[in-house]
């Protein structure tokens, strides 16, 4: 087991102090797969160290387990990873970055979101998926596309901003 986090206090503490303040106790499942058991276990390790240090991660605490060959000379793993969020908006964000395989929310009993949350919430979705269109649009566009997307995307960005701007003057009132 592998404790990744910034936080310096004993876990019991911090995770009560988070969840009291609106953080999200979870455990999130990972598979890898690779060419050899160096491959696979350290892509898990190197993921594991990354995703602590994400945005709104208080600590992730990494259970690997050892490579086992499959068919072929083929090398797979799996991790349980232990995370605990400042908010459920960080663990949509991070689901959304890592893809886990699966998600299981273990404290609070009962999540609430105001209107706020659940505006960050939906454009955090919306965000990361815009980021994966375009990333993908551009792998296939040819050079003079590119220019055009290009701008089309700073205009939605600009416009995008604006929106949140606007819906965050309206939950001030």
């Amino acid at each position: 087991m592998a404790f990744f986090g910034k936080s310096k206090g004993p876990v019991e503490e911090v995770t009560e102090a988070a969840l009291e303040k609106g953080g999200v106790l979870a455990i999130l499942y990972f598979d890898a797969h690779g060419n050899t058991i160096d491959e696979v276990e350290g892509l898990l390790v190197d993921m594991s160290q990354k995703l602590s240090q994400e945005k709104g991660v208080v600590y992730a605490v990494s259970e690997i387990e050892r490579a086992l060959e499959m068919e072929d000379k083929f090398f797979s793993s799996g991790a349980k990873v232990k995370i605990l969020t400042d908010s459920f908006t960080s663990l949509v964000r991070v689901c959304g970055l890592y893809g886990p395989m699966g998600v299981e929310v273990m404290k609070p009993d009962e999540l609430r979101l105001r209107p706020r949350e659940a505006h960050d919430i939906l454009f955090t979705v919306a965000e990361m998926s815009h980021e994966f269109t375009a990333m993908m649009m551009t792998k296939i566009m040819k050079p003079e596309e590119r220019v055009a997307f290009s701008e089309k995307m700073k205009r939605r960005a600009e416009m995008g901003k604006k929106l949140m701007d606007e819906s965050q003057k309206k939950d001030k009132k």
